[in-house]
């Protein structure tokens, strides 16, 4: 039968008169008309487009999240450090004047100084805003405006929230130059004082822009890290508010050795006496060198920690390495026959062969007591 066409095309199509003028739909070889095409074409493109708006929306969105938790960040940071400003401005119960922008508050012998620290790891450096505190010993501590404490280093990490003891001191170290920039001055490496072998570094933050301690210009955040003491991302300048040129670091005290903390508490001891009338003395120290490093050592260790703080800033105790001593050969050999009877333990043979005045026999017989329950 023929193709089915409705009453009013067929009427049309009778009329010869207008046949000739009808512009009927054309079609494509493949069965679709142009208008068809185009009209799929244009479906495509519609959705292509509302595809791409959505992820558009979707990092939009992701970009004002990130801004807003940064903001919220900056508000805390803002609030503990004018938090900070209130309560180290008070002295007396009366609001003392801050220093003015760029200069250095100095407070029996420790200098403050706002500004920001530069690290030189690439071509885009990174900078931390904050305070560097330059202590009496010239030794240094960072208060990074973002953190809640002074930069520490403690079992090879750094960490945020320190004070102004021995682990949250640096050593600047001058360097000759920058690699990418060559000569220039004002360029440290900082190396923990307690730990002579860490230095402090930066490196690339996991998140883009977001919770970094220091920042680039094209907005890369960076965190501090340890590195070595030949690293590239340990060079480091600090910039005083308002100053063009990095700050200028003097060399740090060496620490005093065994004997002369040993007349420091001597001479702590008899101030106290003479001001209290207490019947204090200290004797005069050994002669020997590595009997007072044994003394100190043992005085270290019975300390309290609060105290043992206070000594370590106020006379530079700490605990200090002994050398090894040399031992006899005969000692030696006895050392060797000992573990030769099956005692593995070096330390406990030692000390049971200084015990016996290397008597064999009786280095055995300490070392049999000793192993008994």
């Amino acid at each position: 039968p023929p193709p089915y066409q409705p009453p009013a095309y067929a009427a049309l199509c009778r009329n010869s008169s207008l046949a000739g003028s009808v512009d009927l739909p054309r079609k494509s070889p493949d069965g679709d008309s142009d208008e068809a095409r185009e009209l799929r074409q244009r479906t495509a493109d519609a959705h292509a487009a509302a595809h791409v708006s959505q992820q558009v929306a979707v990092r939009l969105k992701k970009v004002a999240e990130d801004e807003t938790h940064a903001a919220q960040a900056a508000q805390k940071a803002f609030d503990h450090a004018k938090k900070a400003a209130k309560k180290t401005g008070k002295k007396g119960g009366k609001l003392q004047p801050a220093p003015s922008e760029g200069q250095a508050g100095d407070n029996h012998g420790v200098k403050s100084i706002q500004g920001k620290l530069v690290n030189w790891s690439g071509t885009d450096t990174a900078a931390s805003l904050g305070e560097l505190i330059v202590l009496p010993c010239n030794r240094v501590c960072f208060h990074a405006d973002v953190h809640p404490g002074n930069l520490r280093m403690a079992n090879g990490q750094v960490q945020k929230s320190g004070g102004r003891g021995p682990a949250a001191q640096f050593e600047a170290v001058p360097s000759d130059e920058i690699p990418q920039f060559g000569p220039q001055r004002g360029v440290y490496r900082l190396v923990s004082h307690p730990e002579p072998s860490s230095f402090l570094g930066a490196t690339p933050s996991a998140s883009l822009g977001i919770g970094g301690s220091l920042s680039t210009y094209a907005g890369r955040a960076f965190n501090f890290c340890v590195v070595d003491a030949e690293s590239c991302e340990g060079l480091w300048s600090f910039y005083p508010e308002g100053c063009p040129d990095p700050l200028i670091l003097e060399a740090a005290d060496p620490m005093p050795t065994a004997s002369e903390v040993y007349e420091r508490l001597q001479s702590m001891v008899t101030g106290l006496q003479e001001s209290t009338g207490l019947p204090l003395t200290l004797a005069d120290a050994p002669e020997n060198e590595e009997d007072i490093i044994g003394i100190m050592n043992k005085l270290h260790e019975y300390l309290p920690h609060a105290i043992k703080r206070i000594a370590m800033k106020k006379i530079g105790l700490r605990q200090f390495e002994q050398s090894s001593p040399q031992l006899p050969k005969e000692w030696t050999e006895l050392m060797a026959d000992l573990e030769e009877m099956g005692f593995t333990s070096q330390e406990e043979n030692l000390s049971a062969v200084q015990a016996a005045n290397g008597n064999l026999k009786q280095a055995v017989k300490i070392l049999v007591r000793a192993s008994r329950p």
